[in-house]
């Protein structure tokens, strides 16, 4: 028997040995989880149970346009590894995206939480990796018998980045810093991993959704999409909206103005969500 670590040593005494707490954060009828402290056994069932009490008390059309919606909050130093996975596993299947504030820090196991989420911001916060270490370890077994469950907990973590697709490598890093110490990644080597990019798969289900709306193929989309910077420049730039609606449907800004006047006017006050959404649709789209 042994349990499998991945918390800098230097660490553990300044975390709550109680697991993680989760809470839940209200902006503008959207229910942000933050995940804050030392990960331990039964974290993982804590987790899936906030997850569907979230469900219960959002709902995820109404900010089905915000870009926190499903959004969880991690900070944490780290815990158990094979916790954390589970974690991140119940993440990626409730598609959550996962953010780490600049105040906050992921470190050890947490990447493993990071790495889980459909679209992952770190922003400028600490994110640090090492080893996984045996806190509990047989003192008769061999070396020979020790590399063979080091090789097992390596194949598992590669297997496990490339389900979240992060790039794999990411792993020989992690195996090479101690235990006793902490790397904490670049901007660059965040990017280089995809620990700072949206997962493949998740971008291009949302690719195909946002095409579908707007009625255009995902390969004609992705292409007007890619033009947005150039022609409308930074999104918080004035008009920045209703330039982004003119190279979406390829009509000219006063139209795009138009359309948009059209639905202030017509849906804005209308209640049931999904009447809300065909009367965007019929005057953004169609153009009525």
């Amino acid at each position: 028997m042994y349990k499998l670590l991945f918390g800098a040593l230097s660490l553990f005494a300044s975390i709550n040995c109680n697991g993680v707490e989760i809470t839940f954060q209200n902006d503008t009828d959207c229910h942000k989880i933050f995940i804050n402290g030392e990960i331990v056994k039964g974290d993982s069932v804590k987790l899936g149970n906030s997850i569907e009490y979230w469900k219960k008390i959002v709902d995820p059309r109404k900010c089905m346009d915000l870009s926190y919606e499903r959004q969880l909050r991690i900070s944490s130093r780290g815990g158990d590894v094979d916790e954390a996975m589970e974690m991140g596993k119940k993440i990626k299947e409730s598609e959550f995206s996962v953010i780490v504030w600049t105040r906050d820090e992921c470190l050890s196991s947490c990447v493993f939480i990071l790495a889980a989420g459909v679209t992952r911001s770190p922003t400028r916060a600490k994110i640090g990796i090492h080893r996984p270490y045996f806190g509990e370890m047989d003192d008769k077994l061999t070396m020979s018998q020790i590399r063979q469950k080091r090789d097992r907990l390596k194949l598992k973590i590669r297997d496990y980045f490339e389900l979240m697709d992060i790039d794999p490598s990411l792993t020989e890093i992690m195996m090479q810093t101690p235990p006793e110490e902490i790397k904490i990644l670049t901007k660059e080597e965040l990017m280089r991993y995809r620990l700072s990019v949206d997962d493949a798969n998740y971008d291009e289900k949302e690719t195909a959704k946002q095409a579908k709306f707007y009625n255009i193929t995902s390969g004609e989309y992705r292409k007007r999409n890619s033009s947005l910077n150039a022609k409308c420049g930074d999104s918080f730039s004035m008009n920045f909206s209703t330039c982004m609606e003119s190279v979406l449907l390829n009509i000219s800004t006063e139209e795009a103005a138009r359309r948009q006047e059209k639905i202030r006017s017509l849906c804005r006050e209308i209640p049931k969500y999904d009447d809300k959404v065909s009367c965007v649709k019929k005057y953004l789209i169609e153009g009525k």
